[in-house]
């Protein structure tokens, strides 16, 4: 990073990979509350799924968790049904939180193409979800500045997280997953050793001359498929970009934020 007006700045950076397959299960709860089953058992003829879904274990300080606000749920996910050929996309919302918020229930219909025999399910929570056109393909997180802190990455947009369940049983269809995070929170401290505040602190950019290790980091939508478990397109460069909002005093510390995708057998920053 370049001097600014003489002052002298210490940078440190933290690179926190987010990888957990270990959920937290802190109780169990029923995926579908007893109003909804009675509900759904009133429905002659609909086949129902009962998904409960777990986050993944946190490090680093992340606090990513299923949310409910008064009487409202508001989280959902998006959900591909996969049978043979036959692919559908469906929205699955959020019927029981644990008090931790760590862990779901979803009631869900059976899509009618789901033919009575075994599926596949993916999950995507985050981003934005699954794509309208081609469901197999994940929409990724935009890196565009509007996630400036810790608690602003923490919202569903600037992250994803997904599961995947092979082989359920249309004559049994209930799972119990746990997310996994899909790419990893970066975060760059800037700490002012000198007497002089900084001001207007936006954002930092990490880059090399070489190419093709930082994906998702240019303007365009770049995408995941849950099917093939690989990211599609271009890497997008040779920089990644993280944020902040605001200045920086004197002895102080100001961290830029960031979540990206990692490209397999990659190290990044090159």
């Amino acid at each position: 990073m370049k001097k600014n007006h003489d002052l002298f700045a210490i940078v440190l950076f933290t690179i926190v990979l987010l990888f957990f397959v270990a959920g937290c299960q802190t109780e169990d709860i029923s995926p579908v509350a007893d109003k909804e089953q009675d509900e759904m058992a009133e429905n002659v003829g609909v086949r129902t799924f009962s998904l409960s879904a777990s986050m993944p274990g946190e490090s680093g300080g992340t606090k990513i968790a299923f949310t409910q606000d008064g009487k409202n749920v508001r989280d959902q996910l998006d959900l591909l049904f996969v049978q043979g050929s036959t692919q559908v996309k469906q929205t699955g919302m959020v019927s029981n939180i644990s008090v931790d918020g760590k862990k779901a229930g979803f009631a869900i219909n059976l899509p009618t193409e789901i033919q009575d025999g075994t599926f596949d399910l993916y999950g995507v929570y985050g981003g934005g979800g699954l794509s309208d056109s081609d469901p197999s393909l994940a929409l990724l997180p935009k890196t565009d500045g509007s996630a400036p802190s810790l608690a602003s990455l923490s919202e569903g947009e600037h992250f994803m997280l997904v599961f995947s369940q092979l082989g359920l049983s249309t004559t049994s269809p209930q799972a119990s997953v746990t997310f996994r995070h899909l790419g990893s929170l970066f975060c760059l401290t800037l700490k002012n050793a000198s007497e002089t505040s900084i001001e207007n602190l936006g954002s930092a950019k990490f880059s090399s001359s070489g190419t093709g290790w930082a994906y998702n980091s240019g303007p365009d939508q770049m995408y995941y498929s849950v099917i093939d478990d690989e990211l599609q397109g271009d890497s997008g460069g040779g920089f990644i970009t993280l944020y902040a909002d605001g200045g920086v005093a004197s002895n102080d510390t100001l961290n830029f934020w960031g979540w990206y995708p990692p490209l397999p057998g990659v190290n990044w920053p090159e």
